[in-house]
């Protein structure tokens, strides 16, 4: 284990997403672990605007240590998805030279001189076949956009024990949830506003992470054209109508709207239900087919009631919202806390230090 725990408290898990700084901390219980202090803080506006005003950005963390009582100020930190780019290299061993001399080479040959204004680091993503090219997930990111945010978190008063990259952070929460359960493909898809970010991983194996151009805008913008109606009824609309294809009838109108407004929305969900079969498909192959298949909603369109269900009929495949992050520990405080499925990468950077950096 990385590192010593002060008093058994980890590292604050920090992420910030395009809605809300989410911050998660775990402290030893016993032979297990249990949340001993958790925050969301929403802010408005756009991300680029909060990354550029590191005094409001101060705020919003004193919000977060009000909210919650955390042990400390030495968080590990996401980078921002939108500032980071993550690509599958495949590359021949290096020898004596090692795999970061090769990738290096590679990321040379890629991006030539100006490969000196970016921050380049990599994950060795194993294979179950022999002789074959080596395969490593590269995050790339620009210098300058490290050093400010780096600096923005230290003009907060935070102590940066680690930086990273959110598939890191949701490989490390999926390991922990599938301890108990048999080998599988999963597949976590974390839709935003323009884009979804998919995960995919063969049991503990991160195997590959996507950009692709879906997001809730898309849908919602359909919906507002086919209805003739504001983003804002519209986006409400899918936040109350269950789209289960296997819900229970109510009244007849509210079973018409439902249908409807699957039939508006299938084609907007056919990308990425292609995405989703292309991704298992190449699970498959990596694990000669042996795995069980699960795919798991974060995200926006994972809160509008019905969708991981509809997603299930569209791909054959079994598909829900990620498991509470929170409900994996034993809370600290008394009584039931709401579902807190956003806070997922924030508690895969809480578990680095009871987990290692894997």
């Amino acid at each position: 284990m990385p590192g010593t725990l002060r008093n058994g408290y980890g590292d604050i898990g920090l992420e910030l997403s395009l809605t809300e700084l989410h911050m998660v901390q775990l402290c030893r219980h016993g032979e297990g672990l249990r949340v001993s202090a958790h925050a969301s803080v929403p802010y408005d506006g756009d991300l680029a605007a909060l990354l550029a005003d590191h005094g409001r950005f101060a705020k919003l963390v004193r919000k977060g240590f009000k909210q919650a009582r955390f042990a400390g100020r030495r968080v590990v930190a996401a980078m921002p998805a939108s500032y980071t780019q993550v690509k599958p290299v495949s590359y021949q061993s290096a020898g004596r030279d090692g795999d970061a001399a090769a990738i290096a080479r590679l990321m040379h040959e890629r991006l030539g001189d100006v490969i000196s204004e970016f921050v380049i680091d990599y994950m060795p993503v194993q294979t179950l076949y022999e002789g074959r090219e080596k395969l490593a997930l590269v995050a790339i990111c620009r210098e300058e956009t490290v050093v400010s945010f780096l600096d923005m978190l230290h003009k907060a008063r935070l102590t940066v024990t680690a930086l990273e990259i959110g598939p890191i952070a949701i490989q490390r929460l999926i390991t922990a949830l599938q301890r108990l359960r048999p080998p599988q493909n999963t597949l976590v898809v974390n839709c935003g506003r323009e884009k979804s970010y998919l995960t995919l991983l063969s049991d503990s194996r991160l195997l590959s992470d996507d950009e692709v151009d879906f997001g809730e805008d898309l849908i919602v913008q359909r919906v507002c054209s086919a209805l003739h109606m504001s983003p804002e009824i519209a986006l409400e609309l899918l936040q109350q109508i269950n789209l289960d294809p296997a819900r229970s009838p109510t009244d007849l109108k509210t079973e018409r709207n439902a249908e409807a407004l699957t039939e508006i929305i299938k084609p907007q969900l056919a990308k990425l239900v292609a995405e989703i079969q292309r991704g298992l498909m190449f699970a498959q192959s990596e694990s000669r087919g042996t795995r069980t298949d699960q795919v798991y909603l974060l995200g926006s369109i994972a809160r509008w009631p019905g969708t991981a269900r509809l997603l299930s009929s569209l791909t054959g495949t079994p598909v829900s919202t990620l498991p509470d992050p929170l409900a994996l520990f034993s809370d600290e405080t008394d009584g039931e806390h709401p579902p807190a499925p956003a806070l997922a990468v924030a508690s895969g950077l809480a578990l680095r230090r009871f987990m290692g950096n894997e």
